[in-house]
Formats: structure tokens, C-alpha cells, sequence
């Protein structure tokens, strides 16, 4: 809890930014967007809303498979361990830095 809150120890409760899913659109032809590209927008609306209600921490929700768990760790997502055995989803999340 101390490494997402960043500042206090005792930290119970957590201001976090859900993203919730990022989706691709196949069925556009030579969609060329990517990752990468979405959450630069994504990060530019969240700078916005930090100044609001502040938090440092961003979650997504993503199916668990490799290649997607893999793209998000590419970008600095590491997968948040809970205990929801029912929801086909994972949790996973990243620290914005100031």
C-alpha cells in the first residue's frame, strides 16, 4: 500500500484513476493506433484531473492473457494481486510520477 500511496505507511485507502478497458478497434483496416499512442491521450486527461482530486495511481482492467499482460507491463503496468476469483479480468496498475 505504501509503494502505490507513495507517501504514508499506514495508508488503508488508495485515490486511484480507473481506466478500465482499452480496446482496438480490428475491424478498421490498417488501424494503425496503438498502445502507446492511447496513453499518451490518456495520460494528458489524466495530468488534468490529478490537479482536481490528486492520486498518483492508474488501473486497468484487461483480459488475463500473455500478449496483453505483456504489452501493459510494457508500459509500466504491473499486474495487482486480488482476491476476486470470479471476474475474468485482472487488475493491473502504474505509479504517474509528478
Amino acid at each position: 500500500m505504501k509503494k502505490l500511496d507513495g507517501q504514508s505507511k499506514s495508508a488503508t485507502k488508495l485515490n486511484a484513476i480507473l481506466i478500465g478497458q482499452i480496446g482496438k478497434n480490428f475491424a478498421i483496416e490498417e488501424n494503425s493506433i496503438s498502445l502507446a499512442d492511447i496513453l499518451e491521450i490518456t495520460y494528458g486527461v489524466i495530468h488534468e484531473v490529478r490537479a482536481l482530486i490528486g492520486g498518483r495511481s492508474v488501473i486497468v482492467e484487461c483480459e488475463d492473457t500473455d500478449k496483453l499482460t505483456a504489452l501493459y507491463k510494457k508500459h509500466g503496468f504491473k499486474k495487482l494481486e486480488m482476491n476476486n476469483d470470479e471476474d475474468e479480468l485482472i487488475t493491473m496498475y502504474t505509479c504517474i510520477k509528478d
